[in-house]
């Protein structure tokens, strides 16, 4: 009986709610193995490392790698924290509890262990529930919210950064219409807490009889559901509060440039206001050039197509050194700074009327950036 016991493969998911930093949103999923007293290793495919060769560059491309580990039980929590953990014991049979751990520990070998990360496909919950699949087979899942009602990849992320609106802003900027379609459940399970609530629930095949795939869950950390997530931002930090105030002082010194009455003052006046609008201008061509570089060059997921590009591309580079010419060209007096400046001016308005009718969810931070680039436009070609 003693030998026997040793000799018990036991194999669960272990799921990590969310942390505070911005990869920690979205909670983590491993897989545990245990063989009597002797062996107890967590599998982690979330494994990354910040100093491999051009690790920002291969990031931005879409090139990001990870890691699966085989990280020992008393190492495996280092690092949460806080944060609650559950346990799912996954009723298998020993048969299929050997050749899941015997598919995790090859997995983990140096020569396999690496993986093309995809945040949404390919990721530490998704390599945990196919790795289970693989050796189960059939799984029938407990409907998610996905599958019973409309809803999107944003939707789903939307409500993990909810306190995090920065960060908001930059995903809803990143990434395209393609997150803005409907997904099924299985789709949903690129969160760990929504793969953790799909295998609830679930049945497997056996000896001809449908039986649940969790055998027990238990609470190993005790916790908030939600993590240890940062409170909500205060209002006078949020992205829409700051790019208002800055909208408001632009056009501020744009009035009160206007209404100078002196020499002296108009060009006072007139420097500071042209050397904020054209680092605004700056700002967003720089923003424009990524996000051209995410549409089409990078291998990312979900960043093409981006309607984005209609308000938000290289074009406000142009218009900002266009805004260093003066005098008269071969095509007349300024005019190719003129055309320039209204085309970059333009476009945010175009995009305002075309939004109701483009597939993609904008961000309310969108209206102050747009109306920053029009009216630092506008208020060149006025002095030009």
């Amino acid at each position: 009986m003693a030998s026997a016991q040793i000799d018990t493969v036991r194999v669960s998911l272990v799921t990590f709610m969310p942390g505070s930093e911005i990869f920690e949103l979205y909670g983590h999923a491993e897989l545990r193995v245990t063989r009597g007293s002797d062996f107890d290793y967590y599998f982690n495919y979330g494994v990354f490392n910040f100093e491999a060769p051009n690790f920002t560059a291969r990031f931005v491309a879409g090139e990001t790698d990870y890691l699966c580990m085989a990280v020992p039980a008393s190492y495996a929590t280092m690092g949460m924290d806080g944060r609650k953990m559950v346990e799912q014991d996954l009723n298998l049979t020993q048969e299929q509890a050997t050749a899941l751990a015997t598919a995790l520990i090859a997995n983990s070998a140096p020569e396999n262990r690496t993986y093309r990360y995809r945040y949404f496909g390919d990721n530490c919950s998704t390599r945990p529930r196919d790795m289970v699949e693989s050796v189960v087979g059939d799984i029938r899942y407990s409907p998610l919210e996905a599958d019973t009602t409309t809803i999107t990849l944003r939707d789903i992320i939307h409500r993990y950064c909810r306190n995090y609106p920065w960060e908001r802003l930059g995903i809803d900027l990143a990434l395209g219409s393609e997150i803005d379609k409907p997904i099924t459940g299985r789709e949903a399970m690129f969160v760990p807490m929504q793969l953790m609530h799909a295998i609830d629930g679930a049945t497997i095949e056996r000896d001809g009889h449908r039986v649940p795939l969790v055998a027990r869950t238990r609470v190993m950390v005790d916790g908030n559901d939600d993590g240890t997530v940062l409170p909500p931002t205060p209002w006078f930090l949020h992205p829409v509060t700051v790019l208002c105030f800055l909208l408001l002082a632009v056009i501020c010194i744009s009035f009160y440039a206007s209404r100078r009455t002196t020499r002296n003052e108009q060009r006072k006046t007139r420097n500071l206001l042209h050397i904020l609008d054209t680092v605004i201008l700056i700002v967003l061509g720089l923003l424009g050039c990524l996000l051209c570089y995410l549409v089409f060059v990078s291998t990312h997921e979900a960043t093409s197509p981006n309607w984005n590009l209609l308000w938000l591309n290289p074009i406000y580079l142009l218009a900002a050194i266009a805004t260093f010419q003066t005098g008269h060209s071969s095509f007349g007096r300024s005019r190719w700074k003129t055309i320039v400046l209204a085309i970059a001016g333009a476009m945010p308005l175009v995009a305002l009327v075309a939004w109701p009718f483009v597939p993609q969810v904008g961000n309310v931070a969108f209206l102050p950036i747009g109306a920053l680039a029009t009216i630092s436009c506008l208020n060149h070609l006025i002095s030009r």
